[in-house]
């Protein structure tokens, strides 16, 4: 019976042995392994084992090219980050903004990122402040509700002849409710109503996106950081992958070389059989 195939702590098959159980996985659909004699069953299976092996070695080459395509992407988008930062001053400070010249560059490096695909660690913060945008938005709008609704129920409360004494004043509870929304409902409102929107003011500042004409060198500095560290991260990846890659290489070899000894001896076999017929 055939087992899967055994594979080391890097994913490479490991060499089938002739000994114990089988330790290849060797697709025999389509044929009748009964009617096959030993030789050619073993012709079958090592001929599928190197095809196994091409199998593994071009899924390996296939990795290791997307790899080194994507850091060329990302080496455009560091190359139009830096591009961005000459146009600052040597000495510029972190809170300095890009400006116009800045804004140009950055435009390439918008579409350089995107293409990179690294456009959502990029604009992480940028994403996570939108996103704290519109939860202000809504509840200055919940705020602004509360207002309207205390003002309301002020004015109700002016209005209902019933909270009036005989003089014309308010009665002790009506007094007392309107004294609450005077001196503390409304005023608490309004305090928070005044820091949403100074805080929204300092959102909608800050979202204006990484190739505003406000946005700073720090922003361009984490950028070049982050692209950096992703690069540096896929060298290290390839480094692994080129050992994969011998790896696989010389079992493919030494996979081909059974093979071709097996056949070879059993061709020397067969034709010394014949010989010693004669």
């Amino acid at each position: 019976m055939i087992n899967s195939v055994k594979q080391n702590d890097i994913g490479v098959p490991e060499r089938p042995t002739t000994y114990g159980k089988p330790e290849i996985d060797i697709e025999t659909s389509g044929i009748d392994t009964k009617t096959l004699d030993l030789e050619s069953l073993m012709i079958y299976v090592k001929s599928k084992f190197v095809d196994l092996m091409e199998k593994q070695l071009r899924q390996q080459l296939e990795e290791v090219q997307r790899r080194n395509e994507t850091n060329v992407k990302l080496n455009q988008a560091l190359t139009d980050a830096i591009a961005i930062q000459n146009t600052l001053k040597s000495d510029a400070k972190a809170d300095t903004a890009i400006g116009e010249d800045g804004f140009k560059v950055g435009q390439a490096f918008a579409e350089s990122v995107k293409n990179a695909g690294m456009d959502s660690q990029i604009f992480a913060e940028k994403a996570k402040k939108e996103g704290d945008l519109k939860k202000a938005k809504d509840a200055l709008g919940d705020l602004t509700n509360k207002e309207a609704s205390l003002t309301k129920k002020r004015a109700d409360l002016l209005a209902n002849s019933k909270n009036f004494d005989k003089n014309g004043f308010l009665n002790d509870k009506a007094q007392n409710e309107k004294m609450k929304i005077d001196s503390e409902e409304l005023p608490k409102v309004r305090a928070d109503i005044a820091t949403k929107k100074q805080n929204i003011l300092d959102l909608e500042n800050s979202v204006k996106g990484i190739f505003s004409k406000a946005t700073t060198k720090g922003d361009i500095d984490t950028a070049i950081t982050k692209i950096k560290g992703q690069i540096d991260a896929n060298n290290s990846t390839n480094q692994m992958d080129m050992l994969r890659l011998q790896t696989l290489n010389s079992r493919r070899n030494e996979a081909f070389d059974l093979m071709s000894n097996f056949v070879k001896k059993m061709l020397d076999s067969r034709l010394s059989i014949i010989s010693n017929m004669r």
